[in-house]
């Protein structure tokens, strides 16, 4: 827990990585920010648990469909946020 409130005192969201995070599909940058501040609170084995179950709920979305096709591609992805 002490490990991660470091890293967010040295590195405090900055307005290019906010932005940043605004381009990206909205339910992995939701369940991202879940992930980190459950990760303050629970114990490792739960936290672990907790981002397995987000990433296969968002492993089934569009977005998901789309970010890989988009990469292959070679083109930007139209995130939907569904």
């Amino acid at each position: 827990m002490q490990g991660v409130s470091a890293i967010m005192q040295l590195t405090p969201p900055s307005a290019r990585s906010t932005r940043l995070a605004y381009t990206r599909a909205p339910r992995a940058v939701a369940a991202t920010k879940h992930a980190l501040h459950a990760a303050l609170e629970l114990p490792l084995t739960l936290g672990n648990q907790l981002e397995q179950r987000l990433f296969s709920e968002l492993f089934a979305t569009q977005d998901q469909k789309e970010g890989m096709s988009a990469f292959l591609a070679k083109r930007p992805p139209a995130y939907t946020g569904k």
